[in-house]
Formats: structure tokens, C-alpha cells, sequence
């Protein structure tokens, strides 16, 4: 769309007269590209409409007769066109239905609240003023559409206790919000102290101390608590929660806590610091753990997305993708969703325009700047760039006038600022004043709503100069009222700080200026003040389509329908379950042949760019010794390293019934294969109930010694593995190595390993993707796998047909045989997962160490792995502690009619350690057995045959 009016309207130029401005010629094709996020596609009918109207005018190119357009009558055919593709627009969104169904209902939680709660001195009681926020008239946007809305917010004042009951009945009849009441000691520290005593100045990368406020932050949690006993109150199944601000961080994760399946989103108005900035905080973590309990986290801007998930990646070690992340288990969406205003509030009636006509001096140009007494304002820097003005253009001393309005909130954290402020207005009044001629008027109270707008219409610039904000809504409001100015005033300009929010969907139509350069300001204002009249329109425009496109109510409709969205993206994982220990045991317990197969790098010994920092642990060893001395548990240890450290940390001697695939399967040496019964026809029940004629179990030695069932040699593939590629691919992995600074190189037989875990986090995957992408032009053709993998920190470049799925499937002969399997690991392979063999196995238990997306179906923490194969252990030593030669044998009978059983013999056979194994049944056969049994025994117990 953006191009096709581009086209459209330089054919048009040519049909301006001679004398058309070269650049408001520039400026207004500019102003032709809509200001949308990257992205969004235009409507296919108003493709159409660009098209029709660009053929109707080359129809009308080819007639010469055809008079000439000035700048005028091409800037109402610009406004028209733009008028009529909105509605086209307007018109096709309507006519689209929704993707979702609205929420039952939607919770606000905010200490922005809906109605502003304040007790006059000296009267007995409060006075209600409903909020002109952007967040309000979203809700109430939503509201008209609808949806039932409901608030959770701080009153903005202590109650008293005896007064709180009244307070709750007015707001919640009057205004739907439940009340969050905070005793007056917490709102100190909570909201003065910490919120914009730390976390304020910091978000907004502003100097400031966040040291030894362990206590502050223990209140900013007591708040958050509160908050969410309140959402539990209103909190019903199918309603959607919206948390507002970053004084509510910590709330998302409490909410998901209470309430596990509840759509949760988190809005962040204000700007989200650097991951530099942000790394100074002492609580840095538990806020970003509070804000990842939401499944969706939205930002004004994309830079502070980018921020927010470089954050994750240094604070937490969290890998994401540039809309989610990853986090326990869950996909969390992450989202631009940039803040508006309600345009139809600041329509201009007639009495706001006799107020502007008092404003309006003859001969003055007055430029209005309109925000709170805050730090992050910039209000000294537009105070400088005003003297600047005055300094070096001589001209506007007695013409431009500065109208400062900055509300006072009296706050103690302000002082320092108020008293540099007061002195800069004095000493510009001092130094350029008149008896005539007062440069800054300084206004520090709350104005009128109607005051407001007259100040807005009355404008000739409007100078926003934050240092750091999420987004102007003031600018907003201007623009929008400057739509009332007649015809002989023409629409006033927008000078805007590069470091506020939108900036960038703002450089069509304001002048983008840095604060902290007052000649760059000063210079900015002299071109708004002295802009032609067709440039200012031109500029408007484009402002004008921004402010009426990108409204409150669309943010509010936006924002509700990417959290249904998030939900139902989140949803449509699978969820892992903690694995349950106990339960696991009892499996163990109970089984007879039992695979387990554990990964090492990440499950068993922490990852570690250096093979000698990833030494197993003697208690890792010891445990894997006594799973490994049952004859009845098959054990495999996977790793990516070397088979020369897995002999020297798992050797032979020590655990000669260990079965180990190294270099990610590439080496194999064996375990034992399980034992086999020779009596094939023996089932489990008979195995346990005993036979008439036979009361023992036969017990033989096998045929050769466990050590000569051992392998010792390490067997390669099978089949042939062409490594002719190392030769080429190595000296690229070693030029990367010397350019990232704390990467390693691993060279194995048949892999190469890249390891940039100590390197820089941002640059080394960077680093990674570039070499993967390189890697992948290299070996397009040759039977080679480049893995990249955010979670080991490690590029790898191995044979294609390698992998420990592979490895393991060539050295066990079938699965179906072991009615117990165990799979632990941290990581999901390319192609041959190791956890895809078992899938579909009614006797496994596939778990993924940490809470994430995997193919497992239950997860352990990193610290329980080694816990939970001690508890295996410990049931393998109860077992075999005991010989089995001196101990209890297992009688068995060949059939299920209990009126024909025996009594055990006294005398147990004597059994060796090596016993000949039952081929044990699946647990269907034992629920089919365990069936035959209850009918046989009520079947006795009818026929009074069974003995008391």
C-alpha cells in the first residue's frame, strides 16, 4: 500500500506547478507511508483502491488539457485518499470476525487505578475523580464491546480501617474496582521508596543507588501478596488477568502459582532498562521470574523487548527467539503492543475555544511543554535548549514564549530536581525577561481537564524532551486537539525526544531531536517555529493518522486477544510432570529386567567446556556402581566426549557392567546382555503362587563368568563413516575460535565441538549462528550434521548417520524385553532422539533434567538426578545385599486354582547368587492374572472349601 501511494503521488508532483517546494514535495511522499509496526500487511481492497486510482490518473496524464494542481489542491487529494483506504480498512475489520471469543472476564490489575481516591484537608470524607488515563479508556473501550471488566487497584491514598468498608461499597458500585488497601508505613516503602526510589531511576536508566534495600523489597512483595489475595477473590475459571506496570512484576508468577491454568498477561508501560542497567539490581532475578509467570509480556517499544530478553539471557541463562521464550516448561510470548489514547476525548467544544482565544497573544508564538515534575522528563534539558533558542536566534527574544506545566507531586525523591528547576526558570526569566516579555510561564498544579485542551489548541509547538520514557501520551493529546485549529491557524508542530517512545513511528511528522544536545534543540524549535504552513499540514497528517490508528481501544483489543493467543499457544504443549520418585520405585521394585540410560553432559556431571571440569563425582560413581551390580538392570551412560576420558572416569575395573556410547555414538562398548530365562512357558503368576509338584525354584550358574559376558573393546559403526570432511572443516572452526574470546575447541575421532559457553553470551551466539550458517554452505553436499545447541553451549559437527539413538538401537537387540526403562537426559537430539525409541512404551519413563519443551514426559531438577538414582540404588542394595544363596526362595505352582495349592516348603532350597531369571510378564498379564485370582478366591470362599 505504502509503495503504490508512493507512486501514485510522484505522478502527482509533476502535475504541481513550477513553483512547488522540492522538499515539502519529499516530506509529503514521506507522509504517504503508513505508520504501522513492521510487518503488518495491507488490506487487499485498498491494493485495489491504490490501483483504480493510480489508472485513473495515468488516464488523466495523457490529456494534455489537464490544468495544473498546486500544493493545496495535491495535499486535499493526499488527505482524501488516506481518508477513504481507513475506511476500506475500517470496514474490512469489521466485517472480519474475531479469532476469539471475548473473556468471561477481564481482571485489571494497576496502581493506576480507575477513579483518583483524595481527602481534602479538614473534611470528614473523600473525593472520588474519575482517571483520564490511556489505560482507562481502553477498558472502556472494551467495556462497549462487551466485555465484562473488572479493576484491582490501589486506592492512591491510605484508608483507615474504620473508614475501608465504605470505601470498598462506592468503588465497587460505582466504579467496579476492588480496592488493594495498603497500610500507610507499606506505602512508603512499597510505592515512594522502592518503586520510584529504585526501580523508577533504574528502568529508566537513570543513576541511582539500589543498595541495602533488602527491606524495601520485602514490602514490594507484602504489596504484591495483597494484590493477588484480592485477584482471588474476583478470580473465576475462564476469566483472563491483566497485570499493568512494573510495580506489579512479581504478581504474574504469584497469580500462576494460585492459579495454574489462568490467562496471564503483563503489560510494561515504562521502558525496560539494558541488560547493564538492569544487572545492578540486587532483586534482578525475582523480577524476571514474577514477569514470566504471564503468557504474554508486552512493551511499548522494541527496543525494549530486545532489552527484556537479553536480560533473560544473561540474568537467568534463557534462550529465546524475537517473539518467546522458553521458561519452565512454557512458551511465553513476548510482543509490541505500543499504547494510545482516545481521540474522541479531546474534541474541542466551543467554550475551550474562547479560552484558547485568551491564550493567544498577537505576536507571540507560544510553545507548550506539558508533563510531571519527574527526572526522566528532561525538564532542565528543554529549559537549556529555550536559552539556547533565545541565545542564538535573537529574533524570538519577545516572540516565543515557553509555557512549562509540571505537576508537582510533592514527592521527597523530587527535591532535588524541583530546586534545579526553579532555578533555571528563574535564571532565563532573569536573563531574557521584560517588563512586557516573560520567556518560561511556569504553572506547577494540576490543570483542568479544560484547560488542558485550550493549552493543547493554543500551541503553535509542543516540546517533548524525555531522557528516557515508554511513550508520550501528552504528544498524543496534542495532536489530537491541534485538529481544531481554523484554517487561518494552522496545525501546530511536534518536537519529540529520540529516547521517548514511538520515536521512530513519529519521524514522518515530528521533528526528532536529542535532549541532552540544547543547540539541537534550540535549532529544532527555530525550524518549528518558523515552518511553512504547507509542511506543518503535510506533518499533521502524518501524526494524525498515527494518533487516530493506533488508539487505547485498539490497544486494549489488541492486547486481550495476543493473550488468548499466548494461552492457546502455550496450551498446545505439553505440559511436563514432575516425575514422581515414589512412584518409580515401585516400578523398580516390581520389575525383573530393567534398562536404564542416562545421559552424562547435563544429567549426571555439569556441562563444561573442558573435558577435566566434567569429572564424574565419587558419588555418582558409587550409585552407578550398585545399579550396575543387579544383574537384572541394564545400564548405558551417553556422552559427547572422548572415549579416552570415559574409560579413565568409568573404567573397566571400576564398573565392568557399564555400558558407555562416546562421541554421541559414534564409540559403543556393550553391557552385559540380560540374563535369559530358559523355561520360557513360566508366567508370573505361577512364578509366585508355587507349583504342586514343584516347590522351588531351579537355580543354575550361566554357562560363562559376568566377565566374559563384558565386552572390553570399543566398537565403532557398523557401517563405513567417511571423516573426510574434517580436514575442512577444522581450520574454519579454529579461525572462529580465535576470534571469540573464551571459546574451545574439542576434537574427538569422528566430531568437532565448538564450545562458547565463557564466551561473551550476546556475541557468542551470534558467533554461533554465523558459524553454523557457514558450516551448513560447506557441507551442504556431505554427509555431515552441524548442531547447534543453545542449552550446551556448543556447535557440533558430526557424520550425518551417528547419534546415540542409532548406537543404542545396534547394541540392544529389542526393547520389548525390559519391563522397566528409564531415560534421563537434558537435551533433545536432531534426528535419532534417544527419547523418541521409547515413545509409545507403556513401561518407560522418559525425563528431561529442568522444566522445559522436550519429547519426555516427566522432568527432573538438576539437583534431584543424582538423589533419584540413589534411591534406585538403594533398592538394588536391599536386593542383593542379602545372598540369595542363605535366603528365602520363591515357590511357585502351574496353576491359578488356589484349592490345589500348598503350603511353602520349611526348608527353602538353597539359591545362588547367578539364578536362572523368570521371563517376566507385562503388567497386562499381571492385571489379568491378579482378575483370575479374586474370582478363584470368591469362588473357595462360596464353596466353603477354604479353611479359616
Amino acid at each position: 500500500q505504502a509503495a503504490l501511494c508512493c507512486e501514485y503521488w510522484s505522478r502527482a508532483q509533476d502535475k504541481c506547478s513550477p513553483g512547488t517546494n522540492t522538499n515539502a514535495r519529499e516530506r509529503w511522499l514521506q507522509s504517504c507511508a503508513p505508520s504501522r509496526p513492521p510487518g503488518c500487511s495491507a488490506a487487499s481492497s485498498s491494493e485495489r483502491y491504490a490501483v483504480d486510482a493510480m489508472s485513473d490518473f495515468d488516464e488523466r496524464d495523457a490529456s494534455d488539457d489537464e490544468p495544473e494542481l498546486n500544493e493545496e489542491e495535491v495535499l486535499e487529494q493526499l488527505q482524501e485518499l488516506h481518508r477513504q483506504l481507513a475506511e476500506r480498512q475500517k470496514d474490512e475489520v469489521d466485517a472480519t470476525p474475531s479469532l476469539l471469543e471475548p473473556p468471561k472476564k477481564l481482571i485489571i490489575c494497576a496502581t493506576r487505578r480507575p477513579v483518583r481516591l483524595e481527602k481534602p484537608f479538614g473534611e470528614a470524607s473523600f473525593k472520588y475523580e474519575t482517571s483520564r488515563s490511556g489505560l482507562t479508556s481502553a477498558v472502556n473501550a472494551l467495556q462497549n464491546d462487551g466485555v465484562e471488566c473488572r479493576w484491582v487497584a490501589w486506592p492512591g491514598c491510605a484508608v483507615e480501617k474504620t473508614s475501608q468498608e465504605g470505601v470498598r461499597q462506592r468503588l465497587e458500585d460505582d466504579f467496579n474496582c476492588r480496592p488493594v488497601f495498603l497500610e500507610r508505613d507499606l506505602v512508603e516503602a512499597f510505592y515512594a521508596r522502592f518503586c520510584h526510589g529504585v526501580l523508577w531511576p533504574l528502568f529508566h536508566s537513570l543513576p541511582t543507588d539500589v543498595t541495602g534495600r533488602t527491606d524495601l523489597y520485602e514490602a514490594f512483595v507484602q504489596a504484591n501478596q495483597k494484590y493477588l489475595e484480592a485477584v482471588a477473590l474476583e478470580y473465576q475459571e475462564g476469566d483472563v488477568v491483566l497485570v499493568h506496570d512494573y510495580e506489579l512484576m512479581l504478581l504474574p508468577a504469584m497469580i500462576r502459582g494460585r492459579f495454574p491454568d489462568a490467562p496471564v498477561g503483563f503489560f510494561c508501560h515504562c521502558p525496560f532498562p539494558s541488560s547493564e542497567y538492569y544487572r545492578m539490581l540486587p532483586a534482578r532475578e525475582q523480577l524476571l521470574r514474577g514477569a514470566l509467570g504471564a503468557d504474554l509480556i508486552s512493551f511499548n517499544h522494541f527496543d525494549y523487548v530486545r532489552h527484556f530478553l537479553n536480560a533473560c539471557m544473561r540474568v537467568l541463562g534463557l534462550e529465546s527467539a524475537p517473539s518467546r521464550l522458553e521458561y519452565l516448561g512454557r512458551l511465553v510470548s513476548v510482543s509490541i503492543c505500543p499504547a494510545g489514547i482516545d481521540p474522541r476525548r479531546f474534541v474541542v467544544e466551543e467554550s475551550i475555544k474562547d479560552k484558547v482565544k485568551k491564550l493567544k497573544v498577537t505576536g507571540r508564538r507560544v510553545v507548550l511543554s506539558l508533563d510531571a515534575l519527574d527526572a526522566s522528563k528532561g525538564i532542565p534539558q528543554r529549559l537549556l535548549a529555550l536559552e539556547a533558542l533565545l541565545d542564538r536566534k535573537p529574533e524570538w527574544r519577545g516572540r516565543a514564549v515557553l509555557v512549562l506545566c509540571c505537576r508537582d507531586r510533592g514527592r521527597r525523591v523530587d527535591a532535588p530536581l524541583r530546586r534545579a528547576v526553579d532555578a533555571l526558570v528563574g535564571h532565563v526569566n532573569g536573563r531574557f525577561g521584560r517588563a512586557d516579555y516573560v520567556p518560561v510561564h511556569y504553572v506547577k498544579r494540576r490543570l483542568g481537564e479544560d484547560e488542558v485542551k485550550a493549552l493543547y489548541v493554543a500551541a503553535d509547538v509542543a516540546l517533548i524532551a524525555s531522557v528516557r520514557e515508554g511513550v508520550n501520551l501528552w504528544a498524543m493529546e496534542y495532536v489530537a486537539c491541534q485538529a481544531a485549529r481554523r484554517d487561518d491557524s494552522p496545525p501546530g508542530v511536534l518536537v519529540y525526544s529520540e529516547f521517548a517512545g514511538c520515536a521512530s513511528s513519529f519521524s514522518g511528522g515530528a521533528l526528532i531531536v536529542n535532549p541532552y544536545d540544547a543547540e539541537g534543540v534550540a535549532d529544532a524549535l527555530h525550524n518549528a517555529l518558523a515552518m511553512k504552513v504547507t509542511e506543518r499540514r503535510l506533518r499533521h497528517h502524518a501524526l494524525g493518522r498515527y494518533v487516530n490508528t493506533y488508539t487505547a481501544s485498539l490497544w486494549g483489543r489488541r492486547l486481550v486477544r495476543e493473550l488468548r493467543l499466548a494461552r492457546e499457544r502455550t496450551a498446545a504443549h505439553a505440559t511436563l510432570l514432575p516425575l514422581d520418585v515414589a512412584q518409580l520405585r515401585s516400578f523398580y521394585e516390581r520389575s525383573r529386567r530393567r534398562l536404564l540410560v542416562l545421559e552424562y553432559d547435563g544429567a549426571l556431571a555439569p556441562h563444561a567446556s573442558l573435558p577435566r571440569l566434567a569429572q564424574p563425582s565419587p558419588t555418582l560413581v558409587s550409585a552407578l556402581r550398585a545399579l550396575c551390580a543387579d544383574s537384572r538392570n541394564t545400564v548405558y551412560v551417553l556422552s559427547g566426549r572422548r572415549r579416552d576420558d570415559l574409560d579413565e572416569w568409568l573404567s573397566r575395573d571400576q564398573l565392568p557392567r557399564l555400558g558407555l556410547v562416546a562421541e554421541a555414538g559414534y564409540w559403543v562398548r556393550r553391557a552385559p546382555s540380560p540374563l535369559a530365562q530358559k523355561d520360557s512357558g513360566t508366567s508370573l503368576a505361577t512364578s509366585l503362587l508355587g507349583h504342586p509338584s514343584d516347590t522351588s525354584l531351579e537355580v543354575e550358574s550361566p554357562e560363562k563368568d559376568d566377565e566374559d559376558e563384558v565386552s572390553s573393546d570399543w566398537e565403532p559403526p557398523r557401517r563405513a563413516v567417511d571423516l573426510t570432511w574434517r580436514d575442512e572443516v577444522a581450520p574454519i572452526l579454529e579461525s572462529f575460535t580465535r576470534r571469540t574470546p573464551g571459546s574451545a575447541l574439542e576434537t574427538t575421532d569422528a566430531r568437532l565441538c565448538w564450545y562458547f559457553r565463557d564466551a561473551d553470551p550476546d556475541f557468542g551466539i551470534q558467533q554461533a549462528k554465523n558459524l553454523q550458517l557457514h558450516l551448513e554452505v560447506v557441507v551442504e553436499h556431505r554427509p555431515v550434521r552441524v548442531v547447534m545447541s543453545s542449552l550446551k553451549k556448543s556447535v557440533v559437527v558430526q557424520p550425518a548417520r551417528v547419534s546415540p539413538g542409532r548406537a543404542l538401537r545396534g547394541a540392544i537387540p529389542s526393547f520389548d524385553s525390559y519391563d522397566l526403562i528409564l531415560a534421563v537426559g537434558d537435551e533433545v537430539y536432531s534426528e535419532e532422539d534417544v527419547f523418541e525409541l521409547f515413545e509409545g512404551s507403556p513401561h518407560s519413563f522418559s525425563v528431561t533434567v529442568g522444566r522445559r519443551l522436550s519429547r519426555a514426559s516427566f522432568f527432573l531438577d538438576e539437583e534431584e538426578v543424582l538423589p533419584t538414582l540413589q534411591t534406585l540404588a538403594a533398592v538394588t542394595n536391599e536386593a542383593v545385599g542379602t545372598p540369595l544363596s542363605s535366603a528365602q526362595t520363591l515357590p511357585r505352582t502351574s496353576s491359578l486354582d488356589l484349592g490345589a495349592s500348598r503350603m511353602m516348603p520349611e526348608s527353602p532350597t538353597p539359591m545362588t547368587a547367578s539364578f536362572r531369571p523368570v521371563d517376566f510378564p507385562s503388567f497386562e498379564e499381571v492385571s489379568a492374572a491378579e482378575e483370575k485370582v479374586v474370582d478363584a478366591a470368591a469362588a473357595l470362599v462360596e464353596d466353603q472349601s477354604l479353611n479359616s
